[in-house]
């Protein structure tokens, strides 16, 4: 039995904006933060403690710094080239710049139809590791980091925002919540 069914356009736009801050996880960008610190409290103290005759400090500070600034510079890039590279193979499947899909919930999984070029998935919740909530969309992302948009909009017009809340919670109990 259905309990919720909603039907999503999905452009690029939605990756890059909606879920742009939501794509990668957040232990990542904790992880690129920190490293970045790191490499920029090695370059002030290599360069504050250095000898003024040691040359080779002073280069290894200044490379510290580089890679401090390059690692979050690396890290946006890497996600505009994900995001990019999998819209550009969708788009070659389906031939539209937008992936119309229709996102169904049962008692036992999530089945993903796709308009555009008819193939159904179906997926258990315990594939889903996290779920994000912004303005307009849920996302449901899988272990495997695969995206399940669910328009929030729809649920909203029908009166049924709060039991699609209690409902996937009830169904993705070891999920990460985040807005």
């Amino acid at each position: 039995m259905e309990h919720f069914e909603t039907r999503s356009i999905v452009t690029l736009d939605t990756f890059h904006g909606e879920l742009k801050k939501h794509i990668k996880p957040p232990r990542e960008k904790i992880r690129i933060a920190i490293g970045s610190a790191l490499l920029m409290c090695l370059g002030i103290l290599g360069i504050s403690l250095r000898h003024p005759d040691d040359v080779h400090i002073f280069y290894v500070s200044i490379f510290c710094f580089i890679i401090a600034v390059l690692f979050p510079l690396i890290y946006i890039r890497q996600f505009n080239h994900v995001t990019k590279t999998n819209f550009r193979r969708e788009q070659e499947q389906t031939g539209t710049a937008e992936n119309e899909r229709i996102v169904s919930f049962t008692d036992e999984k999530i089945k993903v139809h796709s308009v555009n070029t008819g193939a159904t998935v179906f997926m258990d919740y315990n594939v889903v590791a996290r779920c994000a909530e912004t303005e307009n969309i849920f996302v449901l992302f899988t272990k495997e980091n695969l995206v399940i948009i669910v328009n929030k909009n729809s649920l909203v017009c029908e009166g049924k925002y709060e039991d699609f809340l209690r409902f996937i919670k009830g169904k993705c109990k070891n999920v990460k919540w985040r807005k």
